[in-house]
């Protein structure tokens, strides 16, 4: 145990600050039994963090350290999400929820289409009592599946 001024250290405070926002600084106390290191969750990507640390003893509470400066890297962004097509005869209007930047702006989408041959699906069953053959199904989820891009 690290001791200061005749007092054993009891407890480390550790506050980060996101220094684009400067929101106010968020805490955390680790007691000092434990090995003199974390790991701070739930930071964003692309982003400068202020981070300082200072001990807690029976006397009371020392000085902060001085901040260090950690930046988190960038990486590619998230799938969209709620992507919506509507359909005319000619053409398709696509929307979606834009991808979270994860620190570096989204720059374009990239948007593929496949075309489904209608010609080689077979017509489903006349009756809906009349089970589907496995072919049918096939088409059935084909189909299912082409729809949904």
């Amino acid at each position: 145990r690290r001791v200061h001024g005749g007092s054993q250290v009891l407890n480390y405070t550790i506050e980060v600050q996101d220094s684009l926002s400067r929101v106010k600084w968020a805490g955390a106390e680790i007691n000092a039994n434990l090995p003199r290191k974390t790991r701070i969750y739930g930071l964003l990507a692309g982003r400068l963090y202020n981070i300082r640390v200072r001990g807690v003893n029976a006397l009371g509470v020392g000085a902060w350290s001085e901040e260090i400066n950690v930046s988190t890297g960038i990486s590619a962004p998230t799938t969209p999400q709620w992507i919506m097509a509507n359909a005319t005869s000619s053409e398709v209007m696509l929307s979606w929820t834009p991808s979270p930047s994860n620190g570096d702006p989204v720059k374009s989408y990239i948007i593929e289409r496949s075309i489904l041959k209608l010609r080689d699906i077979t017509p489903l069953a006349a009756a809906p009592s009349q089970p589907l053959s496995p072919s049918q199904m096939r088409d059935l989820a084909q189909l299912h599946k082409a729809l949904q891009r």
